[in-house]
């Protein structure tokens, strides 16, 4: 049954495409904390020169976008990832994920955003200024039509662009890839495959493509396939037990119980976990917003900050801290 979403109440409809962007948006981040996804992503995307100055033997680490904070204006969905440089300086490769091409115009005003906090950042705590290197995750339907220097944005003649700031975002457009060119790449990592294919053809009114990312993930030993599971029977709105007809006939039904089973009793254990999680998580930022405004007073830029972290350590430390700081401005510090 299929219904107009404009039609919807705006409070609804708000809610409902909130949804949508968590699922894209914790999906992707959680696939970036695989290292070797992460890595293979920036191989394939990064020119040369940039990825072979990457010091991959020193870790790739997932960066919360979150904790920007008040100052960062985050629109679009978003990722980074902390690496360092093999002249032991860090950088953070920062990712926006997108898929209509026609909002792209917030695009290239979200990296200089996150850009500017990064640095301010630096400056504040007497820091070098960190090399950001801006990557745009395209799967959206048809080829990506912008420019990808920032200076081609601003409207003004090409003699005068040169006196424009500017700085170039690299694009990984998933029309362009398939398993073959992956495989020219030298990338043999299944659950890639399976992770670029799923988003390619995760908008398409039929399975048929995504039949293909489950038959990759069939031979999948880690517990990475559940995430994609859980991303397309959440996104393609279907029932488990019509997935579950479309495992079985990916994969066949030999192998079919055991990756159902799996998948059905993680998803059962993780949605217990994340059920209690997310009920601390909401009782923690509701007693540091009571306590902060009672003590302080409070504006809804600072609960709306408040209630974007979900560290729950960070939460504790900020309610114990309550009653000894000594400033609003220490214990907001305390959750970024």
């Amino acid at each position: 049954m299929f219904f107009n979403l404009e039609n919807l109440p705006v409070s609804i409809y708000v809610k409902y495409m909130s949804k949508i962007n968590d699922i894209h948006d914790g999906t992707f981040k959680d696939i970036l904390k695989y290292k070797d996804t992460a890595k293979n992503l920036l191989k394939v995307t990064l020119p040369e020169e940039i990825y072979n100055s990457i010091d991959l033997s020193k870790g790739i680490n997932s960066v919360n976008t979150e904790k920007r904070g008040l100052q960062y204006k985050k629109k679009l969905l978003d990722a980074a990832l902390q690496v360092t440089l093999k002249n032991n300086k860090k950088a953070q490769a920062y990712f926006i994920i997108e898929h209509k091409s026609e909002s792209a115009k917030f695009t290239p005003l979200q990296i200089l955003s996150y850009m500017l906090c990064i640095w301010e950042d630096n400056y504040n705590q007497g820091k070098e200024l960190e090399f950001i290197i801006p990557i745009v995750f395209y799967h959206g339907k048809g080829k990506w039509p912008h420019p990808v220097d920032f200076r081609d944005f601003i409207n003004v003649e090409e003699g005068l662009k040169k006196y424009s700031l500017d700085f170039r975002y690299f694009l990984f457009d998933t029309n362009d890839w398939d398993a073959e060119d992956l495989r020219k790449e030298n990338i043999l990592d299944m659950f890639f495959y399976a992770f670029i294919l799923t988003f390619k053809h995760i908008f398409d009114k039929d399975l048929g493509e995504l039949k293909k990312s489950v038959k990759y993930l069939s031979s999948e030993e880690g517990s990475g396939w559940i995430l994609i599971f859980d991303y397309i029977v959440n996104k393609k709105d279907i029932r488990e037990e019509e997935f579950i007809e479309v495992v079985k006939e990916a994969v066949g039904g030999d192998k079919m119980p055991t990756l159902a089973e799996r998948w059905i009793q993680q998803g059962e254990e993780r949605g217990e976990q994340r059920g209690i999680i997310y009920g601390e998580t909401k009782r923690l930022q509701q007693t540091v917003i009571k306590q902060i405004s009672l003590k302080y007073g409070i504006t809804d830029s600072e609960k709306e900050f408040i209630k974007s972290v979900t560290d729950l350590d960070k939460l504790d430390k900020a309610t114990e801290a309550i009653l000894s700081e000594d400033s609003k401005a220490k214990l907001l510090d305390l959750l970024k």
